[in-house]
């Protein structure tokens, strides 16, 4: 329940809030997926071979998305950083991957959604 400067300066880095139990007086999850079903983050090409580029809605403030491998091992953070609302696209150079699949993690506060992605 503390507010994002004095977070920031008692653990030494840029969090994301997670209200993990509803009711709580810090907030609640209201739903882990956009309720209109629309993707908020996407990737072209798909299948990819040296980059992708991807494209992910912010509804402004703390937006971070992760990369995991296949066995669910975080593989990099491309996106930490705060955002306006609106779409942004990220450049994504995947030269240094093996083929196979990926998984992008976007979240934004209390909305958080997956991407599967393919390099060949």
């Amino acid at each position: 329940c503390m507010d994002s400067a004095n977070l920031k300066a008692v653990l030494g880095n840029n969090f994301q809030q997670l209200p993990l139990i509803q009711g709580a007086a810090c907030g609640k999850i209201t739903s882990t997926e956009e309720p209109s079903g629309k993707d908020l983050i996407t990737n072209y090409p798909n299948p990819f071979d040296t980059y992708t580029n991807i494209s992910f809605e912010s509804n402004g403030g703390h937006t971070m998305i992760q990369l995991f491998d296949n066995m669910g091992r975080i593989i990099g953070t491309p996106v930490d950083n705060d955002f306006v609302a609106g779409r942004h696209d990220v450049y994504l150079d995947t030269s240094g991957l093996q083929s196979g699949l990926y998984y992008a993690r976007l979240q934004n506060r209390e909305v958080q959604q997956v991407r599967k992605m393919m390099k060949r």
